[in-house]
């Protein structure tokens, strides 16, 4: 399918379920009026064609559970708009280019006065307590993970690999009870914490007692592996 997509769709009052993935709509932006569509649960837009700002007003959108915008030349100029997805638990946004997102208060506010860039903290906000997947793979996201990235309680799956982040690990990954899934590869990530936050919800005391995978190649490891990756024969490939 290319072309135009029309207003008319908003007559479609009771649309949950929209999935224009793999359509060639030529350079066209992501329509605003899609915020709109009030009852949609599913919106994929993964490699179609649009280009552009994603148009803000998606954070209305406030049923949406899934939420694709893999491969296309999108950009972002701030991630407010995605505090109203407060039902999202599933977020594609690999290829999305972040670099113009700029440092708010309402960011430092997010990250617990970190001094961060802003790029890293806002994807780590109270109120994505529910997202269970989060791929954020070759988004240009920089500057250091916040201890924020703890909120996020329900993560099973987290892909920031081929970005620049940089400094310490959080120790609060260890809050992340579910997380199978966990790829940092390619980035400037430094070094690994020497202890984990753990909680008591967890049915286990150990953190990270699900995970499976964890990849850090290339990410210029330094200074020691800690017991806790070592105790539990994690996959962590030759750092430079």
């Amino acid at each position: 399918m290319s072309g135009e997509l029309r207003p008319s769709l908003m007559k479609l009052k009771s649309l949950s379920h929209l999935d224009l993935s793999f359509n060639t709509f030529k350079e066209i932006p992501i329509p605003k009026f899609f915020g709109s569509l009030a009852n949609l649960q599913y919106l994929n837009l993964s490699n179609a064609g649009f280009v552009g700002l994603i148009p803000p007003h998606l954070g209305n959108l406030s049923h949406l559970q899934s939420l694709d915008l893999e491969d296309n030349r999108l950009h972002v100029e701030n991630l407010r708009w995605v505090a109203g997805l407060v039902s999202l638990e599933h977020l594609v946004m690999n290829g999305v280019d972040l670099s113009l997102v700029a440092e708010t208060n309402w960011i430092l506010d997010l990250g617990d006065n970190f001094n961060l860039t802003a790029n890293c903290s806002q994807f780590f906000t109270k109120g994505w307590e529910n997202i269970q997947e989060l791929d954020l793979s070759f988004s240009k996201l920089h500057g250091p993970l916040p201890s924020s990235l703890g909120n996020l309680t329900s993560l099973t799956y987290l892909d920031l690999s081929y970005n620049v982040i940089e400094g310490v690990i959080p120790s609060s990954i260890g809050q992340l009870c579910y997380l199978n899934y966990l790829d940092l590869t390619e980035n400037k990530a430094g070094t690994l914490p020497e202890f984990l936050q753990g909680i008591d919800d967890c049915s286990s005391r150990k953190p990270l007692h699900k995970l499976e995978f964890f990849a850090m190649s290339n990410s210029q490891l330094r200074g020691r592996i800690p017991d806790w990756v070592i105790a539990k024969y994690y996959q962590i490939g030759t750092s430079r």
